[in-house]
């Protein structure tokens, strides 16, 4: 039997039904809420009154802090669904799910491109549209596409897609037109390489995924590449990435980010890796509706070669996978592009970087290739019996089926919640979003329920400690519940990270400021005091400015004024914080501080560095406002008459 040789209009009917269907798949997913990182980087947009002139344009595009480059262009891009904040989630996520199809697009563009070299065109465009149609519809990409600040991750893998397609057809090229060429490829993987890195740092990853695919499916080509071009613009990236991290590793500022950071070690890290990948390439081949989600906290860590006995194994299947694909790769090309581009894909987020062990939506990207080499092989085995053709239909469907049952629970902040509690019962903060959840649709005693359940299940994590308080205080007494002393100690003894803030102000001020045991106040100062003992904080300056902070508040609260300044400035001493120390300003004046708010101000002025980043607000005019303002108050209230 032979395979019909879709024609072209064939092929962009199929191509618009699979674009359709994959609207109408995650649809219900649409209205779904914001969530997690959302937040931290698009409350941005209502910051400065909303996004409405130059100067608050380059704050909102150039000023966020999601890694080293600050990801600008995934930043305009949010632009396009709202220029203020609180907005609707909705625009976020339909925006996300036309790039998803656009990746898809491109995705069987370059599938088909690669295919063709080694399959006659009509199997190349069936199998690269089999290929496109399960990626696009699997449920492990749900958690990017709906995650609406998962843009950066999106846009990125868009130019990275559209970087390696004009390197191909220019690969292509090269024996009739080679300046045409070199042209088209050295433009496709400067420009779009920029774009992608300035959407997220893992588009800096484009010429080594070129350079799998050069050494696998491109490597049959008769015109070889030439070798100035291709170290300079292939392998140069690659030995830059590996001499990055050798300086962070020597340079100690890797070890340094682990420390103050992160509950596990560089070695722990890396032994847990592969575990991981496994994990992942096990739901990218055997699709699950409950998935880990985002909140893999509880990922069991790998503490020696035999801790868990899981360890060395997954590390001797990566390690066999990636050595016989280079050994191999010119007689199975396809299944060594597949697993190469699978491993470099992760190379930045899966190996020594100080990042947290789990996320799924790092493989939406380098999962793209997996399906590649079994296609084909289906196809041929349909030629032969067409009762095989049921198969990449019945894969097809059911991850489409997966997908969708993902998406009815992504429409629905409760379900999400519910369910990432059950996956992942020892995750502290899937236990504490249940509970956050469950309090906004007011059910008080099923948050309460859970941050008993938390406190008994993690002891040892302070956020947790921190909101089992803060929730009791609101809803009942503490006077019979809280052991006063055991509750010290875990603060004391207990892990605490610096992005952990918001919950010790809201745990410090509400005790502070409401009568739920006694002596509350006191007691507010002495649990800043017992993790100002922790190690975690002793070894972390963040942790030690955010205690002194809040201590400031506190006192503040209870017009403790003179202690007041003393702990913000105890604060800067730690570490100067522009924002914070602006905050701190102003909070003085609101209470006419206004002498200790200018000298606050003075200290500020006499640290701060005058060159300013591009992005950031004009800190110099800004302080030369506050101290006018704050000289004019001060004279007001200077000259006010007592008796009024």
């Amino acid at each position: 039997m032979l395979l019909p040789r879709p024609s072209a209009a064939a092929i962009f009917a199929g191509l618009t039904l699979l674009s359709l269907s994959c609207v109408m798949i995650y649809w219900p997913g649409l209205s779904g809420p914001f969530l997690f990182d959302d937040f931290a980087n698009l409350d941005a947009l209502g910051q400065y009154n909303g996004v409405r002139d130059w100067q608050t344009f380059k704050l909102f595009v150039l000023g966020n802090a999601s890694g080293p480059t600050g990801r600008p262009v995934a930043m305009l891009s949010f632009l396009i669904d709202a220029r203020n904040w609180p907005t609707d989630p909705r625009p976020f996520k339909t925006t996300n799910l036309v790039i998803h199809i656009l990746n898809g697009l491109l995705l069987f563009t370059l599938s088909q491109k690669l295919l063709n070299l080694r399959h006659a065109p009509g199997t190349a465009r069936l199998a690269a549209l089999c290929v496109t149609a399960i990626w696009l519809l699997h449920p492990l990409n749900i958690s990017t596409v709906l995650y609406p600040v998962q843009r950066m991750a999106l846009l990125s893998a868009f130019f990275v897609l559209l970087g390696l397609t004009g390197y191909v057809y220019g690969r292509s090229l090269s024996g009739a037109s080679p300046r045409k060429a070199y042209g088209l490829m050295s433009s496709s993987l400067l420009l779009a390489g920029l774009l992608a890195t300035f959407s997220k740092e893992n588009g800096a990853l484009l010429p080594i995924l070129a350079l799998v695919i050069e050494l696998t499916v491109l490597q049959q080509l008769k015109n070889p590449l030439n070798k100035y071009w291709k170290l300079a613009f292939l392998w140069v990236p690659l030995l830059l990435i590996i001499g990055y991290f050798i300086h962070g590793f020597w340079s100690g500022n890797i070890a340094a980010a682990y420390a103050t950071h992160r509950h596990f070690t560089l070695e722990e890290r890396l032994l847990t890796q592969p575990r991981v990948l496994i994990d992942y390439l096990y739901y990218w081949f055997i699709p699950h509706i409950d998935s880990p989600g985002l909140l893999t906290q509880d990922f069991p860590l790998s503490r020696s070669w035999l801790q868990p006995l899981s360890t060395t194994p997954a590390l001797l299947v990566v390690a066999s996978l990636i050595t016989l694909s280079l050994a191999y790769r010119k007689r199975f090309p396809c299944f060594a592009m597949a697993v190469l581009f699978y491993f470099a894909g992760h190379l930045l987020e899966s190996t020594i970087m100080p990042l947290e062990i789990y996320f799924e939506h790092r493989n939406y990207l380098p999962t793209i290739f997996l399906f590649l080499p079994v296609i084909p092989g289906l196809l041929g085995l349909i030629k032969q019996k067409p009762i095989w053709s049921l198969l990449p239909v019945v894969l097809i469907v059911f991850t489409s089926w997966l997908t969708w049952q993902r998406a009815i629970i992504w429409s629905s902040e409760q379900l999400l919640a519910r369910q990432w509690m059950l996956i992942h019962p020892y995750s502290q903060r899937a236990l504490r979003n249940a509970a956050i959840v469950a309090e906004k649709y007011h059910r008080y005693d099923e948050a309460l329920s859970i941050m008993e359940t938390a406190r008994t299940r993690l002891p040892g994590k302070i956020a947790i400690q921190l909101h089992w308080l803060e929730i009791n205080c609101k809803y009942r007494t503490l006077a019979e519940k809280l052991d006063r002393t055991e509750f010290l100690e875990h603060i004391r003894t207990g892990y605490y990270r610096g992005n952990s803030y918001e919950m010790l102000r809201l745990a410090s001020e509400f005790l502070s400021s409401t009568a739920c045991i006694e002596d509350h106040y006191e007691y507010s100062l002495q649990i800043l005091a017992a993790l100002e003992e922790n190690l975690s904080a002793q070894k972390n300056p963040d942790i030690l400015h955010q205690i002194h902070h809040i201590r400031g508040l506190i006192y503040l609260l209870h017009d403790n004024h003179q202690q007041a300044v003393a702990s913000f400035k105890s604060s800067q001493e730690q570490i100067l914080y522009i924002e914070s120390m602006l905050l701190q300003v102003a909070l003085l004046a609101s209470h006419e501080l206004y002498d200790a708010a200018l000298e606050h101000l003075l200290m500020l002025k006499q640290q701060m560095d005058t060159d300013h980043e591009p992005g950031k607000l004009d800190y110099l005019t800004e302080i030369e406002r506050l101290e006018k303002q704050l000289v004019q108050n001060r004279q007001e209230s200077n000259s006010r008459d007592p008796y009024d």
